[in-house]
């Protein structure tokens, strides 16, 4: 089937020129292999995993890294063979990401980040190319989001019934005025992190890997016509100006599916 080629002048998309924002998560690939190897000897005790950096809000624990008792050693197995720039710091919270990646949020927005040592290897002692590595966390909280006029997830905070608890951020209006000049920050109850286009363009012109992205308003056209949406892929599409060419690729997708499944059948 051939479909019809998108095109910028469709309209309805952001321009790859404002500022954007987005949330963020690991690569499943990348996630699914990551293990903690010396959580007894690193973890520290229960009611001390929690960051030293207040949020604001009363009985709220602290954002920010955990103060670990020994540098944390994650392992990857030595079959998976590609480094990677960023993953989730499986069972001990916070991001891990590489020294180039590093050097990368220090240059762009170094206040809104804390650092900490980390050791990534392959398998027990196999060095990592990208290494050394570091654990790394935002502590920038900024209560920026017109609730009003934004599309979220979320009910009254269990800690202060008055305010909107965020569960999921879809479609999100910022008081930019709020945010003024920061690139990375947490939002009411330390939800986040969030980036901006500042960094989430540098990251993505340098193919740093790891890292999957959940545009906050709607894309842009090339984050639509390659389906680099994320999370909330499904709002976007439904309110893309490319919404028939949209749904004739996922209808594509699912006979070819069905005719695989057919013929392993066979």
């Amino acid at each position: 089937m051939a479909f019809r080629d998108a095109d910028w002048r469709d309209g309805g998309f952001t321009p790859e020129t404002e500022q954007r924002f987005y949330t963020f998560t690991t690569d499943a690939y990348v996630r699914a292999f990551v293990e903690l190897a010396n959580a007894k000897e690193a973890l520290p005790p229960y009611p001390e995993q929690y960051g030293r950096h207040s949020v604001g809000v009363a009985g709220h624990p602290g954002i920010g890294l955990w103060p670990m008792r020994s540098v944390p050693h994650w392992t990857v197995p030595k079959r998976f063979k590609a480094d990677v720039d960023f993953f989730y710091g499986a069972g001990a919270g916070g991001w891990v990401v590489s020294d180039r990646a590093r050097l990368l949020f220090e240059e762009i927005d170094g206040p809104a980040f804390e650092f900490d040592e980390a050791l990534v290897t392959h398998g027990a002692d196999g060095p990592m190319e990208l290494g050394p590595y570091w654990r790394i966390d935002v502590y920038r909280v900024l209560d920026c989001i017109d609730d009003e006029r934004s599309v979220i997830d979320g009910g009254p905070s269990g800690l202060d019934s008055s305010l909107l608890q965020y569960v999921r951020l879809i479609d999100v209006r910022f008081k930019i005025e709020l945010v003024d000049t920061a690139h990375a920050f947490r939002v009411r109850q330390g939800y986040g992190p969030i980036f901006d286009s500042a960094i989430v363009d540098e990251i993505r012109s340098r193919k740093y890997r790891g890292m999957s992205f959940t545009p906050l308003q709607m894309p842009t056209f090339a984050e639509t016509k390659g389906a680099d949406i994320g999370r909330n892929s499904q709002y976007w599409r439904s309110k893309s100006p490319l919404q028939d060419y949209w749904e004739a690729r996922h209808a594509e997708s699912d006979r070819r599916y069905r005719e695989k499944l057919a013929r392993k059948a066979k």
